[in-house]
């Protein structure tokens, strides 16, 4: 699948490769939404996510432009907004063919996860893809430790998602991994889920806020410990809520 990203946002696109690359989806991003106005019929995109915080003005001649060349079910077109969008602005977008609205600050888990339904509803993605993320909660057993590459030192943190794809790791101490650029490989990896300990290796897909990380050797019994993890989900926010009102 092909996905278009009209941002000047530079991190969105390591985002989007970090979630989306696993499931086959080849990203084109454009800064200017002139130029790929005029390389539409050329990228042929099937996903177009269109930043209108970026370019509040070029999105509606862009979205027109685009549902002369293909119907909503043919290319899937996302808005990405920013703090305020009006309610006329929303209009707009449903009256021109936009097929969803969600804010631009898509490295917020609970941001992306609104995207990822998007995707589902129209069958970009399938339910079961292996990037299907989790959001670990107090009553999970979820530790996640590295060792940092140049200096060997332990880093430790809280995970803010994992997926049987990667991580998305933040430090206790953000200076320890501030000198590591994307695309480093962490060879030295410790999960620990459910009680039991995983050796993973990754690299390093963004280093912001916190460390996108990309698993690089995940071996089949470790990814079956952590997708038996993550679908007892369901029984371990049961067993909390009844502890928490007995």
């Amino acid at each position: 699948m092909k996905l278009l990203l009209v941002s000047e946002n530079e991190e969105l696109r390591g985002l989007l490769a970090f979630h989306l690359r696993p499931v086959g989806v080849d990203i084109v991003r454009y800064l200017q939404p002139v130029k790929a106005m005029d390389n539409i019929d050329e990228v042929d995109p099937e996903l177009v996510l269109f930043s209108a915080a970026d370019f509040p003005r070029h999105w509606k001649p862009f979205v027109k432009l685009l549902r002369e060349r293909k119907s909503r079910e043919e290319c899937v077109i996302v808005l990405l907004r920013g703090p305020v969008f009006p309610f006329e602005e929303a209009a707009k977008a449903q009256f021109l063919g936009v097929n969803g609205v969600v804010e631009e600050n898509l490295a917020d888990p609970r941001v992306f996860s609104i995207l990822e339904e998007i995707l589902l509803r129209y069958g970009l993605i399938k339910e079961g893809r292996v990037t299907r993320r989790y959001i670990p909660h107090e009553y999970d057993e979820i530790e996640f430790i590295l060792t940092h590459p140049d200096t060997l030192q332990l880093v430790t943190g809280h995970l803010s998602d994992v997926s049987l794809t990667g991580v998305c790791f933040v430090p206790e101490v953000p200076s320890m991994i501030s000198g590591l650029p994307d695309g480093a490989a962490i060879p030295t990896c410790s999960l620990k889920i459910g009680g039991e300990f995983l050796s993973i290796s990754a690299r390093v897909v963004r280093n912001g806020n916190a460390l996108a990380l990309q698993f690089t050797r995940l071996p089949a019994e470790s990814a079956e410990v952590i997708t038996k993890y993550l679908d007892q989900r369901s029984a371990r926010a049961l067993d909390h809520l009844r502890e928490s009102v007995g």
